[in-house]
């Protein structure tokens, strides 16, 4: 293997022209989608960046649709807090995804429908997200520092670690709830 590709800026260079050349139809092959793409990709606030991704979340109106709007009853009606309802989906969508990231700009873009509707307070309401996005971590790299480090088994410190990460996510939830109880009398 030549020394030139094994150079990052090589590989991305070489990544992004497969890219463009395999994976976009004979219409989007033109050079001004070429340029326009490479324009927003390496602007600050282009295509991997989370602002780009709320907007397209709010375009489209994936921030409305029928889960959002019963989950807006539920917690109208006082079923669920808004709070635990936050945290709820954080972590559910964690646990569905695996992704911390996608589950926090997830569950964000869903709680404003909310928040509208029962009135509660934005900043308590975005608290639980990030105690949420943490629920059941499964870090491959606290793993493997566990083999290495304390010399413990595979299964054992996914044991561990997700028990301390499930922990922690519950007790932040539960600081979070109080802190909001207190503040508000």
């Amino acid at each position: 293997m030549d020394h030139r590709t094994r150079k990052p800026i090589v590989a991305l260079v070489i990544t992004i022209g497969v890219a463009l050349v395999v994976l976009f139809p004979p219409e989007a092959k033109t050079a001004q989608t070429r340029a326009s793409i490479w324009r927003r990709s390496n602007d600050p606030g282009g295509l991997g960046s989370t602002q780009h991704w709320s907007r397209r979340r709010t375009q489209t109106g994936a921030h409305q649709c029928w889960f959002v709007e019963v989950l807006s009853h539920l917690a109208d009606a006082g079923f669920v807090s808004p709070i635990v309802m936050a945290w709820t989906i954080a972590a559910l969508i964690r646990l569905g995804t695996g992704s911390a990231t996608v589950a926090h700009i997830t569950a964000a873009g869903v709680m404003p429908s909310i928040v509208a509707s029962t009135g509660a307070s934005p900043e308590w309401v975005a608290m639980p997200l990030a105690p949420g996005r943490c629920f059941f971590t499964r870090q491959r790299c606290w793993i493997l520092a566990g083999e290495v480090v304390l010399g413990t088994s595979t299964k054992d410190t996914f044991k561990t670690w997700s028990l301390l990460e499930t922990v922690i996510s519950v007790a932040a939830l539960l600081i979070v709830l109080l802190a909001s109880r207190v503040t508000a009398g």
